[in-house]
């Protein structure tokens, strides 16, 4: 996973690394910074599951989906998702018979790593069983369109997006030439454990190349309709997090929504606005060390060592002096790393992405 990083001179030749935080009116999320953890994507089958079971929406049948942020979710804060298949029929181009939907935070600021809990019903109706203060609108044109966001049973996907306008492309239905232009892709889940492109159904997804290889979840083998993540739960860092979500094996499926709803998991219940879920996360603390091995008024020899996450590696690491940029491959916790310097110099870590994923 990646992660844009800065720091600073104490001294002429000691150097810190600290994550750069800017004031924004809403949260802006990198690929990392949030993850699918749980969907149930046939609520239907149980108990008041087409009026609205959970008590904020009502309709016919309800999805449920819970994710977690690993940065504070501030008032203003709008994601985007949809079940449109990618290259569902064309390359580079996302269907158009399904839901696409717009998700505003206006409430008090959700903090890093607390579950939120999506539920939407086939007419239409969108709610958070966690965190009321979303609301939804649908992005779907032309005005008045009647394509819900609405995972199918037997096989679906859904994709979460920031920062970018859906483009419904032709008009006409079932062109299938949608786009989302100028955001980011944060997350992509199939509740199939193939990833399809032009496979012409609404069941059927490409994965999204800005998702690869990360950013996404899906089952080992087979179809399930009823998924959650059901492994370790001790504090973490965020890239840790993101090694436990993305191994299939720490995931558990149902046969049923009663199944999934009522499970004995790890987490008694995604979806319980007075017992709210929390995943602890630890501080990444990444950094770079400079020791400085020779001196005086001329030039100076000196040694890096980076100070990385000791899991989830090795990993592919960018700095740069402010003129050049240096590529570092397949570096683990402690590598080290001989620059010459002339003058004062203030290095740069641009990124740290996992090498294997």
């Amino acid at each position: 996973m990646q992660y844009f990083i800065k720091f600073f001179p104490l001294f002429l030749f000691s150097f810190f690394l600290f994550f750069s935080q800017k004031t924004h009116a809403q949260t802006t999320l990198e690929q990392g910074d949030l993850a699918i953890i749980g969907v149930n994507a046939n609520n239907f089958g149980c108990p008041g599951g087409g009026t609205g079971s959970l008590g904020i929406v009502g309709g016919n049948g309800e999805d449920i989906i819970s994710f977690v942020c690993f940065k504070d979710i501030t008032s203003g804060t709008v994601i985007d998702m949809t079940d449109n298949g990618w290259e569902r029929a064309s390359l580079n181009l996302f269907g158009d018979t399904e839901g696409t939907i717009r998700c505003t935070y206006n409430g008090g600021t959700i903090p890093a790593g607390q579950v939120i809990t999506f539920v939407a019903s086939n007419s239409g109706n969108y709610g958070c069983v966690t965190h009321p203060a979303w609301s939804f609108v649908s992005l779907n044109t032309p005005a008045g369109s009647t394509n819900n966001f609405n995972l199918n049973n037997g096989g679906d996907q859904v994709y979460f997006m920031q920062g970018g306008t859906w483009n419904w492309g032709n008009p006409a239905n079932s062109t299938h030439d949608a786009t989302y232009l100028g955001g980011r892709f944060l997350f992509g889940f199939n509740t199939s454990s193939v990833w399809q492109s032009l496979g012409m159904s609404t069941k059927k997804s490409g994965l999204h190349p800005d998702v690869i290889p990360c950013f996404h979840m899906e089952p080992s083998t087979g179809q399930t309709d009823f998924l959650r993540y059901n492994g370790p739960t001790t504090a973490a860092t965020q890239v840790e997090w993101i090694a436990r979500i993305a191994n299939a094996a720490n995931w558990q499926s149902f046969a049923d929504c009663t199944a999934y709803n009522a499970a004995n998991t790890t987490f008694t219940s995604f979806a319980d606005i007075n017992n709210l879920v929390n995943l602890p996360i630890l501080p990444s603390e990444m950094s770079i060390d400079c020791a400085t091995c020779t001196g005086g008024c001329g030039t100076l020899n000196e040694t890096l060592t980076f100070n990385l996450p000791t899991v989830g590696g090795p990993f592919d690491v960018t700095y740069t002096d402010g003129t050049n940029t240096f590529t570092l491959n397949n570096i683990s916790n402690g590598h080290t790393e001989n620059v010459t310097l002339t003058a004062s110099t203030t290095f740069s870590l641009v990124s740290v992405t996992a090498a294997n994923g």
